[in-house]
């Protein structure tokens, strides 16, 4: 493929390991643990053995080269094995590690800085080719200080910040005074040579500057009028003066009325005036020392009043020079028209020209066509910033000279001619002004001349949220280049690379476009002071602008903000609360958030009066009422606040608002709900309870109950959530108390406690029986373990107790059921009646099938029903204890599965209550104790004492069962009834046991005929013609009682019955056995005594009949 011309194309260099190709590409570097370690920070190319390559430094420390024409990695080098932090493993610093390379070719030089948080190193290599592969040969390793010798460029030191370049200067000098050092030497001469090894140090420092600074040549640009001075170290750009500054710097014999008429005045009196006083001007300049001219400086830095301390200073000067005192007076008398030249100095002097108001963008910042871009690099920034800072210079150093001039008129007084009407505007109108622009000019050269620092970006990540929480949006504020790390920038010049560049190209842009191009006619020359003085009057303090200001809190220069309020706050009307907001939004970024909430609500006070407050940060408009401003100004505080962690400083604010405030404002009820959560973060209950009580709009007032509830809920304050008298939010409260049961998980959070104590407190048993009912029908399903069945037994008992203390004919609840398919027509039958098609109307039309709406079923619930469900809980509770290996959760149970389970786990005197308690039949439980009596857990130390007989295991055990039958059989067999006896007996049968003697003599006492039954059944015939004959014999008469019969056979006597099915079914059996004797002879007996009883029944038979007859 053939590039075109100019075209761009992209490969994506490889690693030379397959496998390092596969691992990085596979698996992320997370997980690999190598993050970033091959970023590479630093790139240089260059041409080595017919091939072009590619060598950079990476984060991990080293070299790598790639082949662009192979586009894979030829060489990875290690650089700490060139020094003596080999095998260590350092961390990279804020900086990135940088390559370098001089030379082509085989003479190629590589030098890498490698920037490590724990040192710095600066290595020189030189690429070899050797068979076709790359390496670099070490040549030498520098380490601080040896980096920054005198053939070392200086202007790479500002790179490593002077902070550090200070550290390795002090370290260097004291190996210099250690060096001289020696045992023998005094503390006086130890100082001297510390004196001495300074003294070197700033003698060279300062030939370096002074050569440095040496001019070299000049260069010019016709077109654009630019002019510069070359230096040996820097470029020194030349610039227009401005009339004031050519009055104040200028030759006083060559100004002229001429030259500055219609500059700073129209009038030419007043500008003869203007050049008459620069006489006078020059002669206090040159009279003031350099250190009186620095102390007036210290003072303005110390708030000193400026005319107070230009008096001391004028009386010092007068008292000192008889000469300067006549001097200056025969130049005042000479000058005519003194007011009117010091009040054209001053007007002059007035950045805003008398309009504080001017000076801001009422549409935001515009497009300055193509202004655009002009000055708007670092280089750039820093012209505009250093002509800024010399016109502020100037003009103090001017400002200062006319307070010394006015106070120097008022001295000297008559001598100079001056009137007292003239004193007395000297006094009144001109000192004050003057001070006032003396203290402005101060404070705009600090701004001009102050660092700027480079913010984290954590910080302008704290500014972005903080802009989120005013809801200012993108302010113009925000920076748009931050300072570098290579020559200091000051706070001014950081300024107009952002924001303040912007805005003051768009408000120069139409002054200089009079070519109707957009473009100035008269190029740099013509932009360059207009640009500079309009980014003056952006920071002029005596202004509504606070474009500076914004920037400088949002950009992260909190400790700019300081120094700049500060030296603003004694004297500056203008914007004195907006910037005791911006104050204290700078404190609070710098952990002073007690000082910051103190600001913040001082500067409540501006919201009515300045725009910035009102409109801005509150979001007001012209028509919004003063009060209603400051409750939008405290909310707006208030979310500040918040987002900076500060809860208690919120709830002060909130308070305020709140104190300030109608009761019927609008948004009362939002600064209750602030005092109300700050309050209960604090852990403030009552406080937050009354706050509650106090918000007037309903759906807040609830909101904030429900996170009242929960937070006293999870800090187990129960007491005092259950105490307070809610009034007309206590529905509210049990409706929220019963969402957040019946939501949350009831092993962790269990509300129903809570509700339940609620209840309790006001009585309200009934609906507390409910909330336990309700509880243990959630822990029936959710429960789990010993520990569920005890808390679900724990409910059913506290919801009896409620139900026992409220009369009997209220003592019920409800219980909502699910609604049950055969309970009514289902959705298709109802529409079938009503003759609607299921899925289309009577016109054909496609429609979605309409709901039906039932009423929800419920089901009255009294004590013995829940006394029943108690009863099934307690039982399996029992059951866990006894049986651990029963199941203990798995949903609820009905009562024939418990019983089922209790007579599994032999607790049969609990299965047999709870069988009689829900009127189940008691037999399946007697099944199962008469098997528990055939084969008894005998335990494997218990086998040696046990016995068998007659198929039964005989132990204590089994002696305890066969006792428990024999109770429960008498007390569970019903009168005249054998139910539960054939059960038992037919058990025991089964499993070919004999039956004890106490169970045959009953069983014959109630049922004898079904006895025989059974034995006849299960083929023990023995016992069945035992049993048939001793039946026999009681109905003859013998034994009655013991077989259950009430009389015998008797002619007045009632019939009696015989078991006739039986004895047949006896006999047949008998007869298939006939061959055995001893059947043989049983079967003969109970012939003989069947005939026996044929007998005695004709006789009782005729006896009836005549007994009949008579």
């Amino acid at each position: 493929m053939i590039d075109m011309p100019y075209s761009v194309f992209t490969e994506t260099i490889k690693n030379a390991s397959l496998m390092n190709r596969l691992f990085t590409g596979f698996v992320p570097g997370m997980f690999r643990g190598l993050e970033g370690c091959e970023t590479v920070t630093s790139l240089v190319v260059k041409e080595l053995a017919g091939d072009v390559l590619a060598v950079g430094a990476c984060r991990d420390g080293k070299v790598r080269a790639w082949s662009c024409t192979r586009l894979q990695c030829i060489l990875a080098h290690d650089t700490l094995e060139n020094t003596a932090e080999a095998g260590r493993k350092l961390n990279p610093g804020a900086q990135r590690h940088q390559i370098r390379s001089c030379g082509q070719g085989e003479d190629t030089i590589l030098g890498v800085f490698l920037n490590f948080t724990e040192k710095h190193l600066l290595i020189i290599y030189q690429p070899t080719v050797n068979l076709g592969q790359i390496a670099l040969s070490h040549m030498k390793t520098l380490y601080p200080p040896q980096i920054y010798r005198r053939s070392v460029d200086f202007s790479s030191l500002a790179e490593r910040g002077m902070w550090r370049l200070q550290e390795e200067v002090e370290a260097a000098l004291r190996d210099q005074v250690e060096a001289r050092l020696s045992a023998n030497l005094s503390d006086e001469e130890i100082t001297q040579i510390t004196l001495e090894a300074w003294a070197t140090f700033y003698s060279h420092t300062l030939q370096y500057q002074q050569v440095g600074h040496k001019p070299v040549g000049i260069v010019g640009v016709g077109s654009d009028w630019l002019v510069g001075v070359v230096r040996k170290q820097v470029v020194s750009w030349v610039r227009p003066m401005d009339a004031l500054e050519v009055v104040a710097l200028g030759p006083v014999d060559t100004l002229s009325a001429a030259s500055l008429d219609g500059v700073l005045s129209e009038d030419a009196v007043v500008s003869a005036a203007v050049v008459a006083l620069a006489k006078p001007l020059h002669l206090v300049r040159e009279a003031i020392p350099l250190e009186v001219a620095s102390a007036f400086t210290l003072d303005l830095h110390h708030l000193q009043p400026p005319d107070q301390v230009a008096a001391s200073i004028t009386a010092s000067l007068l008292a000192d020079s008889a000469k300067l005192s006549s001097d200056l007076g025969k130049k005042l008398a000479s000058v005519s028209g003194l007011v009117a030249g010091l009040r054209a100095y001053l007007h002059a002097l007035q950045l805003d020209m008398g309009m504080p108001d001017a000076l801001t963008l009422e549409n935001g910042i515009k497009s300055s066509g193509s202004l655009s871009g002009a000055l708007s690099g670092r280089a750039g920034a820093a012209i505009i910033g250093a002509v800024v800072a010399q016109v502020a210079k100037v003009r103090l150093e001017l400002c200062r000279d006319l307070l010394l001039l006015q106070q120097v008129a008022l001295h000297l007084g008559h001598k100079c001619r001056l009137t007292p009407d003239a004193a007395a505007q000297l006094r009144s109108t001109l000192l004050p002004k003057t001070a006032l622009l003396t203290q402005a000019y101060f404070a705009l050269l600090h701004v001009s001349t102050a660092a700027a620092i480079q913010p984290s970006q954590a910080t302008l990540e704290a500014g972005k949220r903080q802009l989120a929480a005013l809801s200012l949006g993108s302010c113009p504020g925000m920076v748009h280049a931050l300072p570098s790390a290579g020559r200091p920038a000051t706070v001014l010049e950081q300024f107009f690379m952002s924001s303040g560049g912007d805005q003051s190209r768009a408000l120069v842009g139409p002054s200089l476009d009079d070519t109707g191009s957009g473009h100035p006619s008269g190029g740099w020359a013509q932009l360059l002071m207009p640009l500079a003085m309009t980014v003056a009057q952006l920071a002029w303090p005596i202004s509504r602008c606070l474009i500076l200001v914004e920037w400088l809190v949002w950009g992260g220069q909190h400790g700019t903000v300081q120094e700049y309020v500060r030296l603003l706050q004694p004297w500056c009307e203008w914007n004195s609360c907006s910037r005791k907001f911006l104050l204290g939004v700078a404190l609070l970024n710098q952990g002073e958030a007690i000082k910051a909430a103190r600001l913040l609500l001082s500067a409540l006070e501006g919201v009515i009066t300045e725009d910035f407050l009102g409109v801005k940060v509150a979001g007001g408009g012209p028509e919004t009422p003063p009060d209603q401003l400051r409750v939008m100004y405290c909310l707006r505080v208030i979310r500040l606040l918040e987002q900076s962690g500060q809860p208690a400083l919120a709830l002060q604010v909130a308070q305020e608002g709140v104190a300030m405030a109608s009761s019927d404002h609008p948004s009362m009820s939002a600064l209750y709900s602030v005092v109300f959560k700050h309050h209960l973060e604090l852990h403030h209950h009552d406080e937050a309870f009354t706050a509650l009580l106090a918000c007037p709009d309903q759906h807040r007032r609830r909101n904030c109950l429900r996170q009242l509830i929960v937070s006293l809920h999870d800090r187990k304050c129960l007491t005092t959530l259950v105490g307070y008298q809610y009034g007309s939010l206590e529905s509210d409260v049990i409706t929220i108390l019963e969402n957040r049961a019946r939501s949350a998980d009831i092993l962790v959070n269990n509300y129903y406690d809570l509700l339940y104590a609620f209840h309790i407190s006001k009585h309200n048993y009934k609906k507390a029986a409910y909330v336990m009912y309700e509880c243990a029908l959630r822990l029936n399903v959710e429960g789990v373990g010993e520990n569920g069945l005890r808390q679900q037994a724990k409910c059913y008992l506290a919801c009896l107790n409620c139900l026992r203390h409220i009369p009997p004919e209220q003592a019920w609840i409800v219980k909502p059921l699910p609604r049950s398919a055969e309970d009514g027509i289902d959705n298709n039958e109802s529409r079938m009646i009503d003759g609607t098609s299921p899925k289309r109307s009577s016109d054909g039309v496609s429609v979605a099938p309409p709901l039906t709406r039932r009423q929800a079923q419920v089901k009255v619930l009294e004590l013995t029903h829940i006394e029943r469900e108690y009863e099934l809980v307690h039982a399996r509770l029992k059951m866990v204890k006894t049986q651990p290996d029963i199941p203990s959760s798995g949903g609820p149970l009905s009562a024939a599965d418990t019983i089922s389970l209790l007579t599994h786990g032999r607790l049969f005197r609990e299965a047999v209550r709870l069988a009689r308690l829900f009127e189940h039949p008691v037999t399946p439980v007697l099944k199962g104790l008469a098997h528990a009596c055939l084969h008894p857990l005998v335990p494997r130390s218990s086998v040696c004492n046990s016995q068998e007989e007659n198929g039964i295991i005989k132990s204590i055990e089994s002696e305890g069962w066969w006792t428990l039958l024999k109770e429960l059989l008498e007390e569970e067999e019903r009168a005249n009834q054998s139910v539960l006896h054939h059960a038992v007996v037919s058990v025991l049968l089964q499993h070919t046991a004999s039956l004890p003697a106490w169970l045959v003599n009953s069983y014959k006492t109630r049922n004898c005929g079904e006895l025989l039954q059974l034995y006849v059944t299960h083929g023990l015939l023995e016992e069945a013609v035992k049993t048939a004959t001793l039946y026999i014999d009681g109905v003859l008469g013998h034994g009655t009682k013991q077989v259950g019969l009430r009389t015998a056979l008797h002619a007045a006597a009632p019939p009696v019955w015989l078991p006739y099915t039986a004895l047949d079914k006896l006999l047949l059996e008998l007869r298939e056995v006939q061959q055995n004797k001893l059947f043989s002879k049983l079967s003969a007996h109970l012939h003989y005594r069947l005939k026996v009883y044929r007998q005695e029944l004709e006789q009782v038979s005729q006896s009836r009949v005549i007994l009949l007859q008579e």
